[in-house]
């Protein structure tokens, strides 16, 4: 794979190929485990880490997969919404907008239907960030703030749901032009994620990054 990543804030380029088998990696660790929930989740990775590289039609294969896969609880309908908003961020992130979109809208109704305030969260952090790709900022703010507060009551107020939704949060104050705010809600996500998911987690280390790229173009 040649694939490469793109910082949406700085424009720097990183390869993708080494993610990719990382995640690979991850999948061939679990592909033999007896546990579906492990398999379903290291399959999902690797999907959704095609979809953003834009490898969308081995990322869907996968995705058919991981819909087929035996559930091992009573959650599978809120499993397969769940798997519906992660497909439609990845979508978005590797630039089909329209496709996420039309993803997010078409399972609204029964998102709804979900008495899960986490379930809501998630659905309503990637709502935003796509939103905001297409210029509706006050949307996307109004929902990610939304995405915050209904991740701290059904998860707690550190929980990785929470950072994320804070994190979301914080690029979408940022782009309207609050960068004092949105530094210091990053700097929040930054100390309970370091302590509490630890120095080297991906959510410590995207927020760190992102932190310095704001500093960077301050300059």
């Amino acid at each position: 794979l040649s694939r490469w990543e793109i910082c949406a804030t700085c424009h720097q380029q990183f390869a993708g190929a080494l993610q990719i088998e990382m995640f690979r990696q991850r999948w061939r660790q679990y592909r033999d485990n007896t546990a579906s929930g492990d398999k379903r989740y290291a399959l999902k990775a690797l999907a959704t880490k095609l979809m953003w590289f834009q490898e969308f039609d081995v990322a869907e294969r996968l995705y058919e997969e991981v819909r087929g896969m035996p559930d091992d609880d009573l959650t599978y309908p809120r499993t397969i919404l769940a798997l519906e908003i992660e497909r439609a961020g990845a979508l978005g992130g590797s630039g089909r907008l329209r496709d996420a979109l039309e993803i997010l809208t078409r399972i609204h109704p029964r998102i709804n239907e979900c008495d899960d305030e986490e379930l809501h969260s998630f659905y309503n952090m990637n709502v935003s960030v796509a939103l905001a790709k297409v210029g509706r900022i006050e949307e996307a703010r109004r929902l990610a703030a939304d995405a915050v507060e209904r991740a701290r009551s059904s998860c707690g107020p550190e929980s990785l749901q929470v950072l994320e939704a804070m994190y979301v949060q914080a690029q979408m104050v940022a782009s309207i032009g609050r960068v004092e705010e949105a530094k210091a809600t990053l700097g929040q996500v930054l100390t309970a994620s370091t302590r509490v998911l630890g120095p080297e987690h991906e959510l410590t280390l995207a927020v760190r990054d992102y932190v310095r790229c704001m500093d960077f173009r301050a300059r």
